[in-house]
């Protein structure tokens, strides 16, 4: 980089003006870089020769929202030249607590980067969302139709193929049993009787959303086919098999 120097090599401003007066200003190389860490923006470090603007190292740091999906989430940090500089990265969540690991639950978090060489020290921060995912993305409701046996009865909950999430009730949502005449009870939270039964899964923690339709086979097309309600028949009713398969 070059410098603006007087006759006895003093560095002098960039924006140095002559006067009438003035000795001479000579254009030179820079003799003696003498660097500082400068912001650049909100998520840039760089060193910077304050004389002459020569560059001696940057550090970005970058975060993105993301969508909860059991696994850890952080900020990146790129760095290119920066020999001899010391750099940390730390996580921290919104109650300000530092965190051993990258956070892996629903929440919004906190990033900073802290660079020291040159004898200075400056710090960057950068904040991002991990959002709950949708129960209805990662739960069906499945039940096949039966008569009363006097048992109380649960639906069974499946999930997509391809859906690598492992959901525990309690942990990741609720299940709910509401009959739909309200003569009909339930026996510990459970369905007992011949009726309709309306059933709700809620998302909690990583989760939001609910799902209610109950999926119970698919048609001759290969349709997903669904209730609204999960039906226990009469004992003396005989169920007709029917069109849908599992």
């Amino acid at each position: 980089g070059y410098v603006l120097e007087d006759d006895n090599h003093n560095v002098l401003p960039r924006n140095a003006v002559l006067d009438n007066n003035a000795e001479v200003i000579t254009v030179a190389n820079c003799r003696n870089h003498q660097y500082e860490l400068r912001l650049d923006g909100n998520d840039t470090i760089r060193g910077i020769c304050k004389h002459c603007l020569h560059r001696s190292g940057v550090v970005k740091l970058s975060a993105e929202d993301c969508l909860y999906d059991g696994q850890p989430h952080g900020a990146d940090k790129r760095c290119a030249q920066e020999e001899n500089w010391e750099v940390t990265l730390t996580h921290y969540d919104s109650d300000g607590r530092e965190l051993e690991n990258l956070p892996v639950d629903a929440g919004t978090y906190t990033a900073k980067l802290t660079c020291k060489a040159f004898g200075q020290e400056q710090s960057i921060e950068v904040t991002y969302t991990i959002s709950m995912a949708d129960i209805a993305d990662h739960v069906r409701i499945y039940w096949e139709p039966t008569n009363y046996d006097a048992q109380p009865k649960q639906v069974e909950l499946t999930k997509p193929d391809s859906d690598a999430h492992c959901l525990s009730e309690g942990v990741d949502y609720t299940i709910t049993y509401e009959p739909v005449d309200s003569a009909d009870t339930l026996q510990e939270g459970l369905p007992v009787n011949a009726g309709d039964y309306k059933v709700t899964v809620k998302g909690i923690g990583n989760y939001t959303g609910t799902v209610t339709e109950i999926y119970i086979g698919k048609d001759e097309t290969g349709t997903p086919f669904y209730k609204q309600v999960m039906e226990i028949h009469p004992a003396w009713l005989e169920v007709e098999e029917d069109t849908v398969t599992a």
